[in-house]
């Protein structure tokens, strides 16, 4: 939105011990369909529920003081190959040497882009909850219980956990089929709030629709805590990319003269 980095220049102005602000995505993601509307707007709904001071940062709509981010030596891309967190790195860094990060609700930008259910699963699997889970064993103690860490969210994949394995050995005990039920209402309590404010912004079908997402998110949550604690326990972690250098000056002149036509 056009008055974005007004507002986030005003958050830090009336904060100066604060070295940094974010804000969240607006509620009118550009991007049709359903996988990209509940992204989206998960995104800003978890920024809006946050506190007034939290623990990462947000490059999708953030603003940092040159000075600390010079201080703190930037992002640190190393960090894990291929992650899309480095600004929650970079945030959870500036925490630990006790800088504090603002929560500019009304810094609102617009996102454009488009999810399908593989790439939704993909980033947010491979980037994302590996990764921030890894992070949260090296840094212990910090976010927990901001954004996507709530209680209410934990117990959620926790449910949702649990229903899927009484789902699996349902073949074997019939009766735990019964017990998936009530676990997957319980998964779905935990994001009654949610779901209001989605049946609010896009109506009751889409609220309904919305229903098997989180619950496959959920799951995914899980799956990624599991992974990034036994990376972060054993050391594990992606391959540094390999970045292909450039040919030296006097190879690519001679390319460049291969390449030219002859004039004779």
């Amino acid at each position: 939105r056009p008055d974005c980095g007004r507002r986030l220049a005003a958050a830090l102005a009336c904060r100066p011990d604060f070295a940094a602000a974010i804000g969240s995505y607006d509620d009118a993601p550009s991007a049709p369909g359903l996988c990209s509307q509940f992204k989206n707007l998960m995104h800003h709904y978890v920024h809006q529920q946050a506190g007034d001071n939290v623990s990462t940062f947000w490059t999708g709509c953030g603003m940092i003081r040159r000075t600390v981010f010079e201080e703190i030596g930037g992002f640190d891309d190393a960090f894990w190959p291929g992650s899309s967190i480095t600004d929650l790195q970079l945030g959870y860094a500036l925490t630990a040497r006790g800088h504090h990060i603002a929560m500019a609700r009304e810094a609102q930008a617009t996102h454009h882009k488009r999810w399908t259910t593989a790439s939704l699963v993909r980033t947010d699997l491979l980037q994302r909850a590996i990764p921030w889970t890894v992070l949260l064993w090296r840094h212990r103690g910090l976010g927990r219980g901001e954004l996507n860490l709530a209680p209410s969210a934990r117990i959620a994949v926790a449910a949702t956990w649990l229903a899927g394995l009484m789902l699996v050995l349902s073949p074997l005990r019939p009766e735990m089929l019964a017990g998936a039920v009530p676990a997957l209402a319980i998964a779905t309590t935990m994001h009654a709030t949610f779901l209001a404010f989605l049946r609010r912004r896009c109506g009751l079908v889409f609220a309904v629709r919305a229903v098997p997402l989180l619950w496959l998110y959920d799951a995914y949550c899980g799956l990624g805590f599991l992974i990034g604690t036994f990376c972060a326990w054993t050391g594990l972690r992606p391959a540094p990319r390999r970045v292909s250098a450039p040919p030296p000056a006097s190879v690519a002149a001679a390319s460049d003269a291969a390449k030219t036509p002859r004039r004779d």
